[in-house]
């Protein structure tokens, strides 16, 4: 099995087991900050250097979209997605 399922399983039976506490959600946030933010960092930096190879066979619109818009958003998601994660273990702490 993916490491991915294996941390939804074992969060599943956590909360099958004991429900929703704060014990279960400092793990999800600590799951989602050591394990998939990693994982969507290293999808996007391919996906990226995927868009920027192929932007330099377009014209326009496209080789803009494909060499800064798309790769700037993507970034910016992951970003945001890591400092929410951030603020949200350090007030919980």
């Amino acid at each position: 099995m993916s490491k991915w399922t294996d941390v939804r399983d074992s969060i599943e039976n956590d909360v099958k087991v004991s429900g929703i506490d704060e014990a279960v959600k400092q793990k999800l946030l600590g799951e989602l900050t050591n394990e998939a933010m990693p994982a969507a960092e290293c999808a996007v930096d391919k996906l990226c250097d995927g868009l920027r190879t192929d932007s330099e066979g377009e014209d326009g619109w496209c080789k803009v979209r494909d060499a800064v818009v798309l790769p700037c958003a993507l970034r910016g998601l992951v970003w945001l997605c890591k400092l929410g994660l951030g603020h949200t273990l350090q007030k919980t702490a």
